[in-house]
């Protein structure tokens, strides 16, 4: 196994079927992935929303999800595998990749240091000792942790993402020697609701494959660090539609993240219960906000808030900032319908709250190599295809 958990691959390309599971959406696409090839081919691609695009209550949440993800399912399993058939009459799912986004997720990283007077060689039982003092770590901040334990969260994945050796960063660490050795690890969890679901889908729509699970914060990390190598220090933050999940890489580790639960539907709801109008116009207001196109009442409502998220936000920065310095540069992914907005707002946001200055990632993964059959707007399935494509295996052979 090398360093990361990426697993080895064979010389053949393979097709999976993908689900991105959101608060507000299911996303789903058929990939066929060949590592002789830059990109992976993505065949069929949809995203379905939830039923009650603003439902509040947490049953209801699930309930959509679920109607979601069976729709999503139905009709990959129905057109998705008819367009595969039509290009592969031979081709197969023989894999499911899954990434829940928060409040759905939840990844723990851990960073465990080993030293030493004299230099020692790193053997494969060292790293595994390591590796057991993370999850003992992870297993407390669990047990201590009571939003956490109220979400009925199951580990899916246990990945090793980096080991250093007095400091430098080495992919092949067995052997080598040195005084300090680091390893960085990561766990992903995902809630039961979430999982039962899954596993419905795999027992009846697709009995013949493995599915493997991960937390959309872990998969976006592993992309940015393959797309953006050179960049070692970013601040993630995922708005979701129920949630804002933000991750901080230093040194190219994902150190820690966490979710304030205020979405994209949290400001919409207060929207649409202050101006009685409809979704899809709350949604006007904000692109017109970027835009300067509405009127000023309507803006100092807006702003109005984008203040009460704020306050949310930066309560989350400050609970960070006790743990791990905010990075400045940003890497920004929301929906498509309110992208704009939060790279509008969340700059200054950040840097209100944190005081330091910070600058936006031109994360757009389209745009680097680009791959096709992905509508535009869906960046969640293009950083997921991705994944697929180039990290088969990361997390994969450490799953729980």
């Amino acid at each position: 196994m090398g360093l990361f958990g990426f697993g080895g691959r064979s010389s053949d390309a393979q097709y999976g079927a993908l689900f991105d599971v959101g608060s507000g959406s299911v996303g789903v696409a058929i990939v066929r992935s060949d590592h002789t090839k830059p990109q992976p081919e993505v065949i069929y691609a949809e995203r379905i929303s939830t039923r009650a695009t603003l439902m509040a209550d947490r049953d209801e949440i699930v309930r959509g999800m679920r109607e979601a993800l069976f729709t999503a399912s139905l009709n990959l399993a129905k057109t998705g595998i008819h367009e595969l058939r039509s290009k592969d009459s031979r081709g197969t799912i023989s894999k499911l990749l899954v990434t829940g986004s928060a409040p759905w997720s939840y990844t723990i990283s851990k960073n465990i240091l080993s030293t030493h007077d004299t230099e020692v060689k790193v053997t494969k039982a060292l790293l595994d000792d390591l590796v057991e003092n993370a999850e003992t770590e992870m297993t407390d901040d669990l047990e201590e942790d009571t939003i956490s334990n109220a979400l009925g969260l199951t580990i899916v994945e246990r990945a090793t993402i980096d080991v250093r050796i007095n400091g430098y960063s080495v992919r092949e660490p067995v052997g080598l020697r040195g005084k300090n050795i680091s390893l960085s690890h990561i766990t992903g969890l995902l809630q039961k609701e979430v999982l039962d679901a899954l596993d419905e889908v795999e027992e009846k729509i697709f009995p013949n494959t493995s599915l493997s699970a991960h937390s959309f914060m872990l998969v976006n990390y592993c992309v940015l660090r393959d797309a953006f190598s050179e960049v070692d220090n970013v601040t993630i933050i995922d708005v979701t539609t129920e949630a804002t999940e933000i991750g901080v890489v230093q040194d190219g580790v994902l150190n820690y993240s966490t979710h304030a639960r205020h979405g994209l539907n949290t400001l919409l709801r207060s929207i649409v219960a202050t101006t009685n109008t409809a979704r899809e116009d709350a949604l006007s207001l904000l692109r017109g906000y970027v835009e300067n196109t509405i009127t000023d009442k309507e803006r100092t409502r807006i702003e109005h808030y984008i203040t009460q998220y704020a306050h949310e936000i930066a309560k989350t920065l400050k609970k960070i900032q006790q743990k791990e310095p905010v990075q400045t540069t940003l890497a920004i992914t929301a929906p498509f319908e309110s992208l704009a907005f939060y790279r509008t707002i969340l700059p200054a946001i950040v840097s209100d709250a944190t005081g330091i200055e910070v600058s936006l990632l031109p994360f757009d993964i389209l745009g680097k190599g680009g791959i096709d059959h992905i509508p535009a707007q869906d960046i969640y399935l293009a950083i997921i295809a991705r994944f697929f494509h180039k990290l088969h295996g990361c997390g994969e052979l450490n799953s729980a």
